[in-house]
């Protein structure tokens, strides 16, 4: 056998096989001619069949013309020809070289089978010996299952005859009077195609299938037979829309338009986009060849005996192209708790990796603690807000208009986009996509920690555990408990950001675009949640390269920090959020966690392994991250990226802690301080919301909404001596914190506040005067800018004394925990009296009118049709019945450089993965 399986050129049989066949039956040969196969070579090998009588010979080819063999034009003229003499029809390719004895293999076993079609055993021509095919199954929607692995080496596993779904076209023996019945082989399908529809039509005529081992060919693929292009997918389409009957079909088709969709979206997450090129354009392909395929419908029931149930015989349940898919997905999923990839190598080692443990009881922590966001919904309070549609969500970050307060051309926080994508690929269901990306960030946070260490160097299941702090440890936890949502996707990217600039040796080889385009790209991420956390990937490859770590790239880091683009528009659109340190997010982190932090980190200075290095790093990011956040004046820009920056260099310093154990007592004494950081953070998690607070401002305030007359709802003005009752950001007053809500209800988008303008100076120093007791009538200085109603939380403060001497602001008893006062004086906040406009999309819509109507919103030049000031609002041209922000070019410069950084990133990942 050894020698055998060195060949790969068909050698002269040792013995005559016809003797098994008596009474030998004649053959006709049909070779077709396939482009750059040699076919002067192809004859050759035929001519040295060891059959008799000998076989006639025919090549299949438009425009040949060749003295010693006769030719055809195509193959059903060849079909047709044959006169009643030839018993069996060889299809056979001109790129395929079959040993002496194929022929005569096949005609024995189809004999003794009492088979009417049979295929050849292929092998890869010029391999050891490496299959291609050993006839085949199929799924229901014809999707082929060799059953072979990638590179088997035949060892005559597979030598056995048995009955198949179906045989390749490269080389094929059929009775003669069942290929002129059939008429052959559909000349619109590529080889593999063509054997799968053929052999299905031979099925449901009545005819047995068989696949004949013991009948080698090698293959050349010049048919190009290996292919999974679309024009193969087209084929195996065109084939189930021939063989099955309308009945099968009527089910079958829709499936397969759910199989395509999800093949679809399953292999985009996996950054592949040929699939769903394929399943469109072998759709259309098949749409346009239809009249073809209701003709060979037509001819199939002329011979058809058999029922769809014969077809379902061979097949495999499922989808074999959706088991491939998750297959794949799980095999990912799997490899990210190891490096060296062992649980995507089998199932088998799952329980014996050493991130395993750590990795599931970490993530059942994170998702027991997540039990309240997903049975009974996400809170709406803090920084915690429904997104807005994903449509209108895009449109603000694309040079929108900014909705909070009275309005704005500032651009909006550029999770405002992010939040708009993820929701549109999640179909429009913003509240399943918050909902979701809450809980992943639990599973992506403490995956991404692991995945850190572990290309660090750290193998034990410590490192898992330590992703619970950067998603609830000293800084996060501190924004977190303030209702900050974003905090904790922010925590959940940190660690892969940093990551992608840490090179593992296993790695080394890879192409380096892959590594620079995943610096780029979740540098963008991050940047979108928090833009100024973009910063962290540079910071911590200085600082452990003077800490004299290796496997850091400063090249991948600064890359990393271009992602920071995606955040300039708002940086610059807003400079107070980094350098205001009266607007401080008013957060602050409990005095434990920096004794903690240094009772782990310092016993680490005395060891002299890799876990020094990290335990130092975290500890000076840890300390230094939460002392700056708590100690510093910081605007809230820097103050939010410190404080979640801590909580990274918490993580480090129990990933080292935790590593492994020891007798060593620095050892004892950092796995302790490890463990105590490492509970405090699971504590903060345990209130069912992943620590964030628990209320619903937005149904606590629907009376706005509920109590609106025709021209809807205006807004809110929230006001409370305590800046935690507000939502979002506030602004200061004289002796409380105030800010505008829409009496629609809050959304993401409106929680920072644009840049104060002529507007908000104005309502400033109208409550500055209210709040004095000098303003007897507040309802009509405050109705100018729209405001419905005024709510006043926490204890009482100054402004519940001035509004009990006033005269047109009327007490309403809505809610038992605020005092809700109704504004009768309020105007319109769009439209006319007569016409009150609505909110439509980012702009308002309503009746046409004629003449101007009034946008109670801050003036810019931008809004059209036709927008003029009036006062510190607008009126535009209400003729055509809606108002938008049309954006400048200087508003999408940013947008637009954004995308071609996220574009770029993607393009040098494809690049990465043809390189590498």
């Amino acid at each position: 056998m050894a020698a055998r399986m060195s060949q790969t050129t068909p050698q002269v049989a040792d013995t005559d096989t016809t003797a098994l066949v008596p009474d030998a039956p004649r053959v006709r040969i049909l070779v077709t001619a396939v482009s750059d196969a040699d076919l002067a070579a192809a004859l050759a090998v035929v001519r040295r069949q060891v059959y008799e009588p000998s076989p006639q010979v025919v090549v299949v080819g438009e425009g040949l013309e060749l003295e010693e063999v006769a030719t055809a034009t195509n193959l059903e003229e060849a079909i047709r020809t044959t006169d009643s003499s030839i018993d069996y029809l060889w299809l056979l390719h001109s790129d395929a070289r079959p040993r002496p004895d194929a022929l005569a293999a096949l005609i024995s076993e189809i004999e003794r089978n009492e088979a009417s079609l049979a295929g050849s055993k292929l092998l890869k021509a010029g391999t050891m010996d490496e299959l291609e095919s050993v006839g085949g199954a199929t799924d229901v929607f014809g999707e082929p299952y060799s059953g072979l692995d990638e590179g088997e080496i035949d060892l005559q596993q597979y030598d056995v005859v048995r009955e198949v779904a179906f045989v390749q076209s490269a080389s094929m023996l059929v009775r003669r009077d069942l290929a002129q019945g059939l008429r052959g082989l559909d000349p619109l399908l590529p080889p593999v195609a063509a054997g799968l529809d053929f052999s299905q039509r031979t099925r449901l005529a009545g005819g047995r299938v068989i696949s004949v081992p013991s009948s080698e060919v090698y293959h050349q693929a010049h048919c190009g037979q290996r292919g999974r292009g679309w024009r193969e997918q087209a084929g195996r389409l065109r084939a189930m829309l021939i063989a099955y009957t309308p009945l099968t079909l009527l089910w079958v088709i829709p499936y397969d338009f759910l199989v395509a969709i999800l093949d679809s979206v399953a292999s985009l997450v996996l950054l592949r986009w040929r699939p769903l090129v394929r399943h469109a354009v072998s759709w259309a392909w098949n749409v346009l060849h239809l009249p073809s395929t209701i003709r060979q419908r037509r001819r199939l029931r002329l011979v058809r005996s058999e029922g769809d149930v014969e077809l379902f015989r061979f097949h495999a349940k499922g989808s074999i192209r959706l088991r491939a898919i998750g297959e794949e997905v799980s095999g990912r999923a799997l490899s990210i708790f190891d490096d060296d990839q062992a649980l995507a190598r089998g199932s088998r080692r799952i329980w014996g990796s050493p991130g395993i443990w750590g990795a599931m009881v970490a993530i059942l922590i994170g998702l027991f603690a997540a039990w309240s966001v997903v049975f009974t919904g996400m809170p709406n309070t803090g920084f915690t807000f429904p997104l807005e549609a994903p449509t209108v969500a895009l449109e603000r970050w694309f040079g929108g208009w900014n909705d909070s307060g009275l309005g704005s051309s500032a651009p909006v926080h550029p999770s405002v986009g992010l939040a708009g994508i993820l929701s549109l690929v999640w179909l429009g269901a913003e509240g399943a996509a918050r909902t979701l990306m809450t809980v992943g960030a639990v599973v992506v946070g403490v995956v991404g920690v692991g995945r850190l260490a572990g290309r660090i160097g750290l193998r034990g299941p410590g490192r898992y555990l330590a992703g619970l702090v950067i998603i609830s440890g000293p800084g996060t936890a501190a924004l977190v408990g303030r209702g900050s949502w974003l905090a904790l996707l922010a925590a959940a990217v940190l660690p892969w950001t940093v990551r992608s600039a840490f090179v593992h040796p296993h790695e080394f080889g890879r192409s380096r675009f892959t590594y620079a385009g995943w610096s780029l790209l979740l540098g963008a991420l991050l940047a979108a949640v928090s833009p100024l956390l973009v910063l962290a990937p540079l910071v911590t490859v200085l600082i452990w390269r003077l800490l004299g770590g290796d496997r850091s790239g400063l090249a991948l880091a600064l890359a990393s920090l271009g992602g920071g683009v995606i955040g300039l528009a708002f940086l610059l659109g807003d400079p107070g959020w980094l350098t205001d340190s009266s607007r401080s997010l008013g957060v602050a982190v409990g005095d434990l966690w920096l004794p903690a932090i240094l009772l782990a980190a310092v016993p680490l200075l005395f060891d002299d392994s890799r876990l020094r290095t990290l335990g130092l790093t975290g500890g000076l990011i840890g300390l230094g991250s939460i002392a700056a956040g708590t100690l510093l004046p910081l605007a809230p820009g820097p103050q939010e990226a410190v404080l979640i920056y801590g909580s990274f260099g918490a993580a480090l310093v129990v990933a080292a802690g935790v590593d492994h154990f020891s007798k060593n007592v620095f050892r004892l004494v950092a796995a302790l301080g490890a463990v105590a950081i490492l509970v405090v953070s699971v504590g903060s998690l345990l209130n069912g919301r992943l620590g964030l607070p628990s209320g619903d401002t937005n149904e606590r305030l629907s009376f706005a909404v509920t109590l609106a007359q025709s021209q809807g709802p205006g807004r809110i003005l929230h006001a409370s001596a305590e800046r935690d009752e507000i939502p979002g950001e506030a602004q200061p007053g004289p002796g409380f914190w105030y800010r505008l809500l829409d009496g629609t209800g809050t959304t993401h988008d409106e929680l920072w506040l644009a840049p104060e303008q002529e507007g908000d100076a104005l309502l400033r120093q109208a409550l500055v005067e209210v709040s004095s007791g000098a303003e007897l009538r507040p309802g009509a200085r405050l109705g100018s800018f729209a405001i419905d109603w005024v709510v006043l939380d926490g204890p009482e403060f100054v402004l519940d004394g001035a509004l009990l001497a006033q005269l047109d602001l009327v007490p309403t008893p809505l809610d038992p925990d605020s005092r809700v006062y109704q504004n009768g004086e309020s105007t319109l906040l769009a439209g006319t009296t007569d016409a009150p406009w609505r909110r439509w999309g980012a702009g308002f819509a309503g009746e046409p009118v004629e003449g101007e109507v009034h946008l109670a919103i801050s003036f810019d030049g931008d809004w059209e049709p036709e927008s003029a000031p009036r006062q510190w609002s607008l009126v535009a041209d209400g003729s055509e019945g809606r108002a938008w922000y049309a954006a400048s070019g200087a508003d999408l410069v940013w947008p637009i450089s954004s995308l071609v950084i996220v574009s770029a990133a993607l393009g040098m990942l494809g690049l990465g993965r043809r390189r590498s």
